[in-house]
């Protein structure tokens, strides 16, 4: 007898530091749900051959995968990890969507903010601020760092502007005071940080 595959869960957790550990997990879940999304498709594709189907386009595009929500609670962590799990996170063909269940800070606030649709709770905590590093090596190697940063700034900003109604000339101001912008559930609301938001009693 051919043994019966559960379907994977599609509720993922970021409730730690963004880093190697944290993210090499959830890549690897998204991966899971991907694979056994593809093979539904496969089957119900085949399924629909018979059946007359009056649209345009590709049969594919009937097909509607249950979407995968990833939970939120971090202060943030590794830049160079939290960017392989937005990759991950854009390279789905199941939608992700995200859920912040406390706070979503620093790289976690630029992962919740690259989910194709994102949720909140009323009290949860939205934080932005610049990046931060440590300075090692001769003056030469501290130049090429700063370069590197500089460019992680861009990288990261232009993801914050792509999917908010903040603009880059909002964010200049906070990183050259090298303050921490904390926003509340009706706040994130207003800048388009997130797309609803939930009241926790209610649940």
């Amino acid at each position: 007898m051919e043994e019966k595959v559960l379907p994977p869960s599609r509720h993922l957790y970021l409730h730690s530091d963004v880093d190697e550990i944290s993210v090499g997990e959830l890549i690897r879940q998204i991966d899971e749900i991907n694979d056994y999304d593809a093979k539904i498709d496969e089957l119900t594709m085949m399924s629909m051959q018979n059946v007359y189907i009056e649209a345009e386009g590709d049969i594919s595009m009937s097909i509607q995968r249950q979407p995968i929500i990833l939970h939120v609670n971090t202060c943030g962590g590794s830049i160079r990890d939290g960017l392989a799990l937005i990759n991950a996170i854009k390279g789905s063909g199941t939608p992700i969507y995200s859920l912040v269940e406390g706070k979503a800070m620093s790289m976690g606030f630029v992962i919740a903010l690259s989910c194709e649709y994102r949720m909140g709770y009323i009290n949860s905590s939205w934080m932005y601020h610049n990046i931060s590093s440590y300075g090692w090596g001769d003056l030469e190697n501290q130049k090429r760092n700063i370069k590197e940063m500089d460019v992680l700034i861009d990288i990261l900003d232009d993801i914050i502007v792509e999917n908010t109604y903040l603009e880059k000339e909002d964010l200049d101001p906070i990183k050259k005071l090298r303050e921490d912008w904390y926003m509340r559930g009706w706040e994130a609301m207003d800048l388009g940080i997130v797309d609803e938001l939930m009241d926790a009693e209610m649940n």
